[in-house]
């Protein structure tokens, strides 16, 4: 848990001068049953604003992205 913690501090900080990054409000064991019953009994649906607010957010991280040699940018996150 405090690798996957600083994992992911790191990379927030990547892309952020001061990381926001805080403690869970949850326990571990908690959460991972949460997201197990979720999975098998909840079936979410992406309204046209939500999905349109996605892909602007989506849009706007790859901006922040570094210019690689060839030119281009490029962003370590994928769109999961």
């Amino acid at each position: 848990v405090d690798s996957d913690r600083r994992l992911a501090q790191h990379l927030v900080g990547l892309y952020y001068e001061t990381p926001n990054v805080v403690q869970p409000p949850l326990d571990q064991n908690l959460l991972r049953d949460y997201i197990a019953y979720a999975r098998d009994h909840i079936y979410p649906e992406l309204s046209d604003l939500a999905t349109r607010e996605l892909i602007s957010a989506y849009l706007e991280m790859r901006k922040m992205g570094a210019v690689n040699g060839n030119g281009t940018r490029t962003i370590s996150a994928t769109p999961r």
